[in-house]
């Protein structure tokens, strides 16, 4: 195999790869919605108010799972777990110090959860339209991308807002 023919055949092979890459070869992968617990609060019907639907969704993309960038603003971002702005969607609490650094070293290429966001938005909308507490219903979440290239992962949660009614409203 002569020179020319060796070069020839490698620039095919790299044109091959990056077309390959180019074209958007990706994977996608779409769960079942997750099952709720029932919500067991022992109300009378009287003691609540349906106040109404909420969907709030959350996306997270990521690329090499070094950058995160959350529900496509620039001013959200995570790098190595460190983020650009205030998360005050999650709070895990003290679970020891071996569980507390396990967790420390999968934050640093982790975007947080999209799910736990879309919970916490769902549940501030909820409030600012006046209800207490949201039955949840469903999560939809998805995941597309050629990991750990490029990903985006999405969830969409839906359920109910209801408003609690005082005790000196309530008629029974």
């Amino acid at each position: 195999m002569n020179t020319t023919t060796l070069i020839r055949s490698s620039l095919i092979a790299f044109v091959g790869v990056v077309g390959l890459l180019a074209t958007g070869c990706s994977t996608a992968k779409r769960s079942a919605p997750e099952a709720i617990p029932v919500v067991n609060m022992n109300l009378d019907r009287e003691d609540y108010e349906i106040m109404g639907d909420v969907e709030e969704t959350s996306e997270v993309t990521s690329y090499f799972n070094i950058v995160h960038i959350v529900d496509n603003d620039p001013s959200k971002m995570i790098i190595f777990g460190f983020r650009t702005f205030e998360d005050q969607y999650e709070d895990v609490p003290s679970q020891g110090i071996i569980a507390d650094t396990i967790y420390w070293l999968g934050e640093r290429f982790s975007g947080g959860s999209p799910t736990e966001r879309a919970n916490y938005t769902a549940l501030t909308a909820a409030e600012a339209k006046g209800a207490d507490v949201v039955v949840p219903k469903r999560v939809h979440r998805t995941m597309r991308g050629f990991s750990p290239i490029y990903k985006v992962e999405t969830a969409t949660v839906k359920g109910k807002a209801l408003r609690l009614r005082e005790d000196g409203k309530i008629q029974r």
